[in-house]
């Protein structure tokens, strides 16, 4: 357990980071933040807002929600999450910052998508097991409605 003065530091460092983050972002001339930040592209935008000023560089899928991922960098990313084509998710960030604009993800849909992510990480590692591992993730989609 934290005594009250760790828990004061570690409060005082995380709210530190968050104003460096919006510092960040709030400056940022990247056209896809700067659309983000003011609302131009907001919570419920159809995917088509986006995709027609920037091109995903990948995108996964898992029922009904599509992650798309905006950046080519390994160190920074710009991501965003859609559900029957309809943005619900705007994250964006690098190695020593990072700003959610939003996130209208439920979290047990949001733990489904880590669960299935995983699985195929692990599938691509071991390929032998494709079949008991394909049934897992057709298993946890399958919740995603």
């Amino acid at each position: 357990m934290y005594s009250t003065w760790e828990y004061s530091a570690l409060e005082e460092m995380l709210a530190a980071r968050q104003r460096e983050s919006y510092e960040i972002v709030s400056r940022s001339d990247d056209a896809l933040i700067r659309a983000w930040f003011i609302g131009e592209i907001a919570q419920g935008s159809p995917i088509q807002s986006v995709t027609m000023k920037h091109t995903a560089v990948w995108t996964e899928t898992y029922g009904p929600y599509s992650v798309y991922g905006l950046d080519e960098s390994g160190y920074s990313w710009r991501t965003l999450v859609t559900y029957n084509g309809r943005v619900v998710r705007a994250t964006v960030g690098s190695c020593t910052w990072d700003w959610m604009f939003f996130d209208n993800v439920p979290p047990a849909d949001a733990t489904t998508i880590s669960r299935v992510q995983n699985l195929r990480k692990y599938l691509t590692g071991h390929p032998e097991n494709v079949g008991k591992i394909q049934r897992l993730i057709e298993e946890q989609l399958s919740t995603l409605k």
